[in-house]
C-alpha cells in the first residue's frame, strides 16, 4: 500500500526538528562522547601570601600559595594585580603530589569534589589505569614582585589565568612614617647623654662642692687671724 505523501512530509519535518533540537542542546548533547570541559568550573583558590606585606615603594619578592592557580603555560598564562596595578610574575610551580588532582580534574563534573582530592582529604580513582590514588595534597605556588603602590594599607590581589580570576587576599603596603626614622630611633633624641645627665651640669665639682669657697682656708679658719 504506498505511503500517502502527506506522511511522507510528516516524517520529513519530524528528522529535521530533533535535529534541530539536538543541536539547541548541545549542553547535554545527544553524542555521550561529547561533554562540557569541567576544568572550566575550577577557578583560581587563592590561600596565603608569604609575605603580606611590604614597602610601598614596591619591589617585595612575594609567594603566593592556592589551588587551580597554575596551568601548563606557566608564567605566560599568568597574571597578578596588586591594586589594579599589574605585578611582575616571576614563576609558576607545581608540588609533585598533584596526581589525583589531575585526574579528578579531567574525570569530576563538579570542582567542590576536586577541591578536597586536590587538598589530600581524599583520594581519587585513576581514570587511565584504574588504580585508587591516595590522598595527596597538591601545592602550587605563583612568585611575582610587587609593583610600587599608592597609599599605604591593605590591596587586593587578584590572580587570572586561562581558568578564571581568583580573589580574597590583600597585600599591604607600609608607608615611610612606619620606619625607623621616627619615634624609635637611637640616642639621637630623648635620651641622649648631652642633656639632663650630663656631668657638666648640676655634678659637676666645679660648682658647689669646690674648695676655693665656703671651706677654703682662706677665710675663717685661717691660723693667721684669731
Amino acid at each position: 500500500m504506498p505511503v500517502p505523501e502527506t506522511s511522507s512530509n510528516l516524517r520529513t519535518w519530524v528528522t529535521l526538528l530533533s535535529a534541530a533540537l539536538c543541536v539547541l542542546a548541545f549542553a547535554t548533547s545527544c553524542d555521550d562522547d561529547v561533554l562540557i570541559p569541567p576544568l572550566a568550573v575550577c577557578v583560581p583558590m587563592l590561600d596565603s601570601l608569604e609575605p603580606a606585606q611590604g614597602p610601598l615603594s614596591g619591589g617585595t619578592e612575594v609567594i603566593l600559595s592556592g589551588l587551580f592557580i597554575a596551568t601548563e603555560q606557566g608564567v605566560r598564562d599568568t597574571r597578578i594585580q596588586v591594586g589594579g596595578i599589574e605585578a611582575t610574575v616571576t614563576d609558576v610551580t607545581r608540588g609533585t603530589g598533584c596526581l589525583a588532582c589531575d585526574q579528578c580534574i579531567l574525570a569530576a563534573l563538579r570542582c567542590v569534589e576536586c577541591e578536597r582530592v586536590c587538598r589530600g582529604e581524599n583520594g581519587w580513582n585513576d581514570i587511565d589505569t584504574g588504580v585508587w590514588l591516595l590522598p595527596e595534597a597538591c601545592s602550587e605556588e605563583v612568585a611575582f614582585t610587587t609593583p610600587a603602590g599608592d597609599a599605604p594599607g591593605p590591596t587586593p590581589i587578584i590572580l587570572t589565568t586561562s581558568r578564571g580570576s581568583g580573589v580574597g587576599l590583600d597585600f599591604t603596603y607600609i608607608g615611610d612614617d612606619d620606619d625607623d626614622s621616627a619615634g624609635d630611633d637611637d640616642d639621637s633624641a630623648g635620651d641622649d647623654d648631652s642633656a639632663g645627665d650630663d656631668d657638666s651640669a648640676g655634678d659637676d665639682d666645679s660648682a658647689g662642692d669646690d674648695d676655693s669657697a665656703g671651706d677654703d682656708d682662706s677665710a675663717g679658719d685661717d691660723d693667721s687671724a684669731g
